[in-house]
């Protein structure tokens, strides 16, 4: 997510208390990517989706006055495409795995940062953040298990989709600090619903059912009519994005960076409760471990990040 510019750190407290509330709303209502998954495929739902929230989004500013366009197209796309890749491999990874699993996949981005800056952007990396790196890929093989038999490589979704997302953390803290909020939130539903009218329209041509037997969200191809159950959750999931961004715009306008997103782990707690409360998702011990350990090592590199920086 990203701040504006020239915001100062006076208030942590709403600002952690914004990125709760944000990152807790997304992890219910995204347990419910599974109903949508009943009725229309990851393509079709974000083409969808994205016909549903643009217009909102653009309405919504021109309504209160706020700049939703941007100031560099060229960096806010590279920002925008991996951010969207990063959520089209999490949304595809939902139906397939407790959602606690799947949003533990996406949040080893703090991990993925450290990893990508000391490699290819010449950072200075400590011995004990490297032990933090490596107890974080550590958890990550506890919750993905490659030595089990029903591995295969839509198992890794949810840690490619991490990469993806820190890659977005990272342009967006070296490409867009002076973009509006807004524009590049409009962008990610842009983007989205490019990339979902394409695969729509690739599946209604050439659709792969034996592909979808593998992924059956992934590879569905376009369904229609959508029964009104899908339609209500689409809604839901539309209008309850844009509400869960904007109270994360807010945290991260309001706290210094490190400090509130620390408070995204949040939403891997949100998520497990809702996932057992609704469906009946139970995480085993070494699932459990292998999250409190991905937590810790993103809590420890991001506090040390900050600390370096003072």
């Amino acid at each position: 997510m990203t701040a504006a510019p020239g915001i100062s750190a006076e208030r942590p407290l709403y600002g952690a208390l914004m990125i709760v509330c944000g990152m807790s709303l997304i992890g219910v209502i995204d347990n419910f990517v599974r109903v949508i998954a009943d009725h229309v495929g990851l393509w079709q739902f974000h083409f969808t989706r994205t016909l549903i929230a643009a217009p909102a989004i653009i309405l919504i500013c021109s309504v209160l006055g706020i700049e939703w366009r941007p100031h560099r197209l060229g960096p806010a796309l590279i920002r925008t495409a991996c951010v969207a890749g990063a959520m089209l491999l999490y949304f595809g990874a939902l139906p397939t795995a407790p959602i606690a699993q799947v949003a533990a996949g996406l949040l080893t981005s703090p991990i993925w940062v450290l990893a990508i800056t000391a490699v290819f952007l010449n950072g200075s990396v400590g011995p004990r953040r490297i032990i933090a790196v490596l107890i974080g890929f550590a958890g990550v093989c506890l919750i993905l298990r490659p030595w089990e038999s029903d591995f295969t490589l839509w198992s890794l979704t949810p840690l490619f989709a991490g990469l993806l997302y820190a890659c977005g953390a990272i342009s967006t803290r070296r490409l867009c600090s002076n973009e509006p909020p807004m524009a590049l939130i409009l962008l990610f539903f842009l983007a989205l619903g490019v990339a979902g009218a394409i695969g729509t329209a690739f599946l209604s041509i050439w659709p792969s059912p034996t592909l979808a037997i593998e992924a059956p969200f992934f590879f569905k191809p376009p369904t229609w009519p959508v029964a009104d159950e899908g339609w209500f959750w689409m809604g839901v999931q539309a209008f309850g994005s844009i509400l869960c961004i904007f109270l994360m715009t807010r945290g991260y306008q309001s706290a210094e960076t490190s400090y509130v997103a620390l408070f995204e782990y949040s939403f891997i707690i949100s998520a497990g409760i809702t996932g057992w409360i609704v469906w009946g998702d139970r995480l085993d011990g070494m699932a459990l471990t292998g999250i409190a350990m991905i937590v810790a090592a993103g809590a420890f590199i991001a506090m040390r990040m900050e600390a370096r920086s003072e």
